[in-house]
């Protein structure tokens, strides 16, 4: 089953998605595949990070939520995090903190790696 757009955003640039993609069949193994690639280095960093182990189990949590929830997004890669807020407002605003501290988390890693990489990368 493909997701089918059901509202566009404020903008009305994108179409917004208000649930997540049929995982089922082929996919599902790809999608957690990539999400383990990708999720596996941030864990490991936060590690390195003074934090209480429930709050890295929340970051990633939110993290893999957000990665998930991409999937269904068909808008540009550019404002992506907004409009995945604009979701959690409209379907679980109790959601909405825990995301944004885990999505800040993983963008304060995501820059340091960027900041890290080789010049010839």
């Amino acid at each position: 089953m493909t997701p089918t757009p059901n509202r566009q955003d404020r903008r009305g640039a994108a179409p917004v998605v208000d649930h997540p993609p049929d995982l089922d069949g082929a996919l599902a193994p790809r999608v957690a595949a990539a999400h383990a690639e990708r999720l596996a280095p941030f864990v490991a960093w936060m590690a390195t990070q003074e934090l209480e182990e429930a709050l890295r189990r929340e970051h990633r949590e939110a993290v893999e939520a957000y990665l998930m929830w991409c999937h269904s997004d068909q808008g540009p890669r550019h404002g992506r995090r907004h409009r995945y807020e604009a979701h959690l407002r409209r379907s679980t605003p109790q959601r909405l903190a825990a995301a944004r501290a885990g999505l800040d988390r993983y963008t304060q890693y995501r820059e340091i790696v960027a900041l890290t990489l080789p010049i010839d990368h």
